[in-house]
């Protein structure tokens, strides 16, 4: 959940449940300089704050399962894959039903991304199968919890109109706590308050209703991936 998404959805819910402004009138950014067209809202983060929420944890492995298919002529030894493996590959098939052993049938080279058979598979359409673990699909995923303050800002050319409004949006909101709580929201009123005009557009009238959102950002650290082992002898002490 990018902060992004937060202020997306909330224009979103707005939208949906809004009949007083038009949709295209109903923006996910900080309010301009000038008028422009009224009624008009206004969707912003102007603060946030985050902590980790897996802190002292190693967080949720993920693996990005991959299979590749290659047509062998029965001279070919040598197949690259789409992507990088993580080591070691899951499964290798030559021909179907025919597992394949590494070191004794077939060597891979994972920093290439090349497997490389004994002998020949035989001829025969898509008849060398591979499944791996991808190396840039895999890791861990860490949360990291985010605390945003949410201004929902209604511009308008009169008290009423804006007082209106305001009052639809806190329904609009309230009526789509559940949808939003559903993708990882957690939204609550905090407070509405009318801005200076001397802050303000001329002719302008503004109503700020401030929400608190919290949130969870899962940030995903790739393993590690060994590519290669050197092994050394040291000479007798």
């Amino acid at each position: 959940m990018l902060l992004g998404e937060i202020s997306g959805a909330l224009v979103k819910a707005i939208q949906e449940n809004v009949e007083s402004v038009r949709k295209g009138n109903i923006y996910a950014k900080s309010p301009p300089d000038e008028a422009g067209t009224l009624p008009s809202i206004f969707v912003h983060i102007p603060s946030f704050t985050f902590d980790d929420a897996g802190l002292g944890g190693a967080g949720a492995e993920v693996k990005e399962e991959k299979s590749e298919a290659f047509s062998g002529n029965g001279e070919r030894t040598a197949f690259s894959l789409a992507g990088k493996p993580q080591r070691p590959l899951i499964r290798v098939e030559a021909p179907p039903g025919q597992v394949q052993l590494e070191n004794i049938d077939y060597r891979m080279d994972y920093s290439k991304g090349t497997i490389v058979f004994r002998s020949a598979p035989p001829k025969g359409r898509q008849n060398v199968s591979v499944r791996y673990n991808s190396a840039s699909g895999s890791g861990r995923t860490r949360e990291v919890h985010l605390g945003a303050v949410c201004n929902v800002d209604v511009w308008a050319g009169n008290e009423k109109q804006r007082d209106d409004i305001a009052i639809d949006v806190i329904k609009a909101v309230a009526l789509s706590q559940e949808e939003l709580s559903g993708t990882g929201m957690q939204v609550r009123p905090v407070e509405g308050k009318d801005l200076p005009d001397s802050d303000l557009p001329k002719g302008v009238r503004v109503r700020r209703l401030v929400y608190s959102v919290e949130a969870n950002l899962q940030v995903k650290v790739p393993a590690a991936r060994i590519e290669r082992v050197d092994v050394k002898q040291l000479p007798p002490k």
